[in-house]
């Protein structure tokens, strides 16, 4: 515990970001008024662009703009039919690149915004040519940094209140006419460190960003960073989690970017670990221990593999219990694929007598193709690896249990083929197999990740805490 003050972001001066565009930004009323527009089309040769003034709006949960554009002599020699085309797609058709438009605007402050999708649609009208649109990626403002060294590299805004621990105490007290009136202690933030990056995360009123997480940083931060936070806050809360404002300093720049908020449901299952105080410290290490997993993923704009895999279980959309049942299994399929590449894979002694089978299939006189072609397909999928062999090795291997294993395979194959039947008896059978399978997926996850503390063990009654452990080798089924 501390009575020192707790170091709070300030809005940098350069920074477009202030108290009154988070408001904005927050309650979908963001209108930037932009004296100066370019739009240019994404093609090649020729590429046709406009040039005037406008508006950047953020409505009905999307960027969208309105553009009064200068009159030139592209427009001058466009037909009046062309002024009044909106172009009509086939339903299911893929719109090409070329069709769409980059912008960029600079607003009445001086900041320059950029997007590098927008879709363009022309109307004409009194005041000449109007251009309106949507914008399908981010909207983007650079800048040189006037921060110093101890300014926060990252700071990343999340509109919805987050059910994390806070592990920091601050010391707080009131007067009246010089006199101590009040004086209190509690918990305000979290704090925890990964390598030479210190996170701070902090809650705040909704209007100014609700769940706000700040990285610092004496080394430059890596491309990619922001993207690393959210897919690690994505798994902790099991939630779809997405920052609307990321601001990060590094190598001498200001990088802003804006996201639209978003709205989602129920998460189909709680926290691998529940968010209570007494669980900080174990909650915190779970962070930082998929933090440093997926941080290593070479491609910074992609989320990690892993995290891909755990998608469909944090966007919450599915209610019936039989797609519940297919996301999960699928989803220890997908982990298993990916943080497990070399476990279950065939003994060289076994690809060496499927070859030998492929052998003497090749001396029958075969007429009929298909078959060549279903028998060749058979042998190259018995050289795959395949869930049920890695189960059994990592059985064997004390990171799950026989009985994960059996459950996982029934649920797989009842839910991917629909024989699932939904009478009341057996309704809470198939949500403990869920329940089960999810305990091995964070069990998977644990194990890759390198994690060792507490869990949530979805799969006692109750859903007690328990200290992570390898289990009792065991012989697999």
């Amino acid at each position: 515990m501390s009575n020192v003050p707790v170091p709070v972001a300030k809005f940098e001066r350069s920074s477009p970001i202030t108290q009154e565009f988070v408001q904005a930004l927050f309650d979908g009323t963001m209108a930037l008024d932009c004296p100066s527009v370019d739009l240019r089309q994404l093609r090649e040769t020729n590429p046709r662009c406009y040039h005037g003034r406008g508006l950047l709006l953020l409505r009905n949960g999307e960027f969208q703009f309105r553009i009064y554009a200068d009159r030139s002599d592209d427009d001058a020699e466009a037909t009046l039919e062309e002024l009044f085309l909106v172009t009509q797609w086939t339903p299911g058709e893929e719109i090409p690149k070329e069709e769409y438009f980059e912008l960029r605007a600079t607003d009445l402050s001086g900041y320059e915004w950029t997007c590098s999708k927008v879709q363009v649609k022309r109307n004409g009208g009194a005041y000449g040519l109007v251009l309106t649109g949507r914008m399908f990626d981010v909207l983007q403002h650079t800048a040189p940094s006037s921060a110093s060294s101890h300014q926060i590299g990252l700071s990343l805004h999340f509109f919805e209140e987050l059910d994390i621990p806070l592990n920091r105490w601050m010391s707080t007290h009131s007067e009246i006419n010089g006199q101590l009136a009040q004086s209190k202690m509690e918990q305000v933030q979290a704090e925890f460190t990964s390598g030479d990056l210190q996170f701070l995360i902090r809650k705040a009123s909704p209007e100014q960003g609700s769940t706000i997480v700040h990285v610092f940083s004496d080394r430059t931060l890596a491309d990619g960073l922001e993207t690393r936070v959210e897919e690690t806050l994505r798994y902790v809360t099991m939630r779809p989690v997405r920052w609307c404002i990321m601001q990060k300093r590094s190598s001498g720049a200001l990088h802003v970017s804006l996201v639209p908020k978003t709205s989602h449901g129920k998460p189909l299952f709680d926290e691998p670990l529940h968010p209570r105080p007494d669980m900080a410290v174990d909650y915190w290490n779970l962070f930082v221990a998929f933090f440093e997993y997926v941080n290593r993923h070479s491609h910074p704009e992609d989320y990690h593999p892993l995290s891909v895999q755990l998608f469909h279980l944090t966007e919450g959309e599915a209610r019936q219990l039989d797609m519940v049942g297919l996301a999960v299994s699928v989803a220890v399929e997908g982990v298993l694929k990916c943080a497990y590449p070399d476990i279950g894979a065939p003994s060289a002694a076994f690809l060496l007598e499927v070859e030998r089978v492929r052998d003497e299939i090749k001396k029958l006189a075969i007429n009929d193709e298909a078959l060549h072609v279903r028998l060749d397909g058979a042998l190259n999928a018995m050289k795959s690896i395949r869930p049920g062999d890695q189960m059994k090795e990592l059985v064997s291997r004390g990171v799950m249990t026989a009985h994960q294993q059996k459950t996982w395979t029934a649920l797989r194959n009842s839910s991917a083929h629909a024989t699932t039947k939904f009478d009341p008896e057996k309704i809470n059978k198939l949500w403990k197999d869920c329940l089960t399978v999810y305990s091995l997926l964070n069990r998977l996850i644990f194990n890759a990740i390198g994690y060792k503390g507490r869990f949530c063990d979805y799969e006692r009654l109750g859903w007690p805490t328990a200290e992570l452990s390898p289990v009792a080798p065991e012989s697999a089924s």
